[in-house]
């Protein structure tokens, strides 16, 4: 409903908060750009708040209205592209919940006041007017709160002063100076006990990041003892450990100039807001969570709500990645087998298509835990050092960086940091493509030489689409394990691979790198059909130096392309019967194979050596 047409670029909130009876009181101040010829400016505002009267820059009424979910303000003069407009509106009420909360006025266990907002994703409009859209971004805000005395008021960014109020009420002003995005202005109040620490970011980080003195303050629920915790895997204290893992992957702290910190409210949950998120609980998972938030979500926002993913996949992944560097392995594990399991419940496709029912918007199987799934997916196929590349890219892009950023954003910057492509995984994954692969395989061993073949047949079932992905296929030993990287792209596709010892059984994707149907049915074969064909491939030296030879036994010229790790096809050529030495000159070190017409792939290692 609100003005396309304006960009805002400063909002001031005045409140003030009565509890007896329960009201709200606001004065906002909204300023912004006109980008189009603008005789009237629309904001979006919930109609069970009272508009008291709107005045312009200069102090002159203004005319409005209240066509339904928005407010209509009649401009004095129509504002030409590139004219700021600036208004100030008054008004009050009691604000309607709605979503996951809006403005709510509650009480804690011990029976006290709890007063907080929870906006995302439409719920900024039911207590303040604005134009709540994630991808409209104010450079700045302003928050003062009056609040009754005892209670503390807490809110985004730097808490400049506290004043006396007539009344038995205190001023809380709260100034913070990057953009952000109407959902994650934030109030809390109750009365709370404050707790202050300061993040020094340690000397390895600070040789790559700069070295960083942030102040962290914790607004506890008075004698909860919130900040200290009761456990080892609690407590707004341990935010300090949490910092330096997400620093090394994400890149540094995008609010620095101000600070971070946590506000308990009643919600049942937590929510990201700019700067201070707000905590039911103290649990350092959920604190991982709200904190990779504010690289992705705060400071990279949405640009659209259908694009919710890429704030809940990347925190559920800083979830993931904090707890597999903790001293608690085991947590990640059990996290791991819970998020991967819900993942396997997601329907539909990851971005959404219905962004009118909140809680379809935050299905957790959807947007958090197959969010996050498909950033591990990413992870295998380009490799954990550019994968990490790709994170703190894409937070540092000043393309996106306290801006906002969709889908095709993040995909393009993927390809360009790995230099694959991977249109064909967003869109089985993430833009097009809903559910998940069935896999069953076949094997089966003879002997080569010295060494073993093991003729692996791999069989998508049960899908109605045929995914392509990479997958690691583990041939086991009496001497150990080993693991090969193949692409597969086909309902039915087999693949040979050699090992120096006999082969005892074989485990597809056994670090669960693909989401996929858990039980895979691997199925051993007394002895491994002839290939289709009268003859057979072999390959030699393994590993290769500079070139294989590929002996053939057909009696017949054999069409073969020489392909990399991800089946993509390097070059194709006619093999005669007899040995022909394949040059592999250029090639950079890794898995590759020979993948004949029949369809069966033959893989080695490219030595650098």
């Amino acid at each position: 409903m609100a003005s396309p047409g304006f960009d805002a670029t400063f909002y001031d909130l005045q409140l003030r908060i009565e509890l007896s009876p329960e009201n709200l009181v606001g004065t906002v101040r909204v300023r912004g750009v006109a980008r189009e010829a603008m005789s009237s400016l629309v904001l979006d505002f919930d109609p069970a708040m009272r508009v008291e009267g709107v005045l312009d820059r200069n102090g002159q009424p203004l005319a409005s209205s209240r066509p339904d979910g928005a407010l209509s303000i009649t401009l004095a003069s129509t504002a030409m592209v590139g004219d700021t407009i600036d208004v100030t509106v008054y008004y009050e009420g009691r604000p309607q919940v709605t979503g996951l909360g809006g403005f709510v006025f509650d009480t804690n266990q011990s029976g006290k006041p709890a007063i907080w907002s929870l906006s995302e994703p439409y719920g900024a409009r039911t207590w303040w007017p604005s134009r709540d859209h994630p991808g409209d971004k104010a450079d700045s805000v302003d928050v003062s709160i009056e609040v009754p005395q005892p209670l503390t008021a807490a809110s985004n960014g730097v808490l400049t002063h506290v004043e006396e109020v007539i009344g038995g009420y205190r001023r809380f002003h709260f100034e913070h100076r990057y953009p952000i995005a109407t959902y994650l202005v934030s109030v809390a109040v109750a009365e709370y006990d404050v707790d202050t620490q300061l993040y020094r970011r340690p000397p390895a980080l600070a040789q790559d990041l700069g070295e960083l003195e942030l102040p962290l303050v914790h607004y506890s629920f008075a004698g909860n003892g919130a900040f200290e915790g009761s456990h080892p895997q609690y407590g707004f204290q341990y935010i300090t450990d949490i910092f330096p893992v997400l620093e090394h992957w994400f890149g540094p702290y995008p609010f620095a100039r101000e600070l971070y910190g946590h506000a308990q409210f009643t919600f049942g949950g937590a929510m990201e807001h700019q700067t201070l998120s707000s905590m039911t609980t103290n649990y350092q998972g959920t604190m991982a969570h709200e904190l990779a938030h504010q690289w992705f979500g705060d400071s990279v926002s949405p640009g659209s709500w259908r694009d919710l993913w890429l704030n809940e996949g990347f925190a559920t992944l800083g979830e993931l990645i904090y707890w597999q560097a903790t001293e608690f392995p085991d947590v990640h594990d059990q996290i791991f087998d819970i998020y991967y399991r819900r993942a396997l419940q997601a329907e539909g496709t990851l971005v959404l298509q219905d962004t009118t029912d909140v809680l379809d918007m935050f299905a957790h199987s959807r947007v958090y835990a197959k969010g996050w799934m498909v950033l591990r997916m990413l992870r295998g196929i380009v490799g954990e050092s550019v994968f990490r590349e790709i994170l703190k890219a894409y937070a540092a892009d000043p393309r996106y960086q306290y801006g906002t950023a969709r889908t095709e954003d993040f995909a393009a910057l993927a390809e360009t940091i790995s230099g694959q492509s991977l249109g064909y995984f967003f869109a089985q994954w993430v833009t097009e493509g809903d559910g998940y692969p069935f896999y069953s395989a076949r094997w089966g061993k003879r002997p080569n030489g010295a060494s073993w073949d093991v003729e692996v047949t791999l069989e998508q079932t049960g899908n109605a689409r045929t995914f392509q992905m990479p997958i690691w296929i583990e041939v086991q030993t009496a001497a150990g394990a080993r693991q090969f990287l193949v692409f597969n792209q086909l309902d039915v596709e087999t693949y040979i691979f050699t090992v120096q010892d006999e082969p005892s059984g074989i485990i597809v994707d056994p670090d669960r790198w693909i989401l996929r149907a858990e039980d895979v049915v691997v199925t051993h074969m007394d002895a491994s059909p002839e290939l289709p064909s009268s003859g057979k491939l072999s390959l030699y030296p393994v590993p290769a130096i500079g070139r294989i030879t590929v002996e053939s036994t057909w009696g017949q010229p054999v069409a073969a392309d020489l392909v990399d790790g991800l089946g993509r096809t390097i070059s194709t050529r006619l093999l005669p019967p007899g040995k022909t030495d394949w040059t592999l000159n250029g090639l950079a070190p890794g898995l590759y194979g020979i993948r004949t017409a029949q369809g069966v792939t033959h893989t080695f290692i490219l030595s650098g050596q």
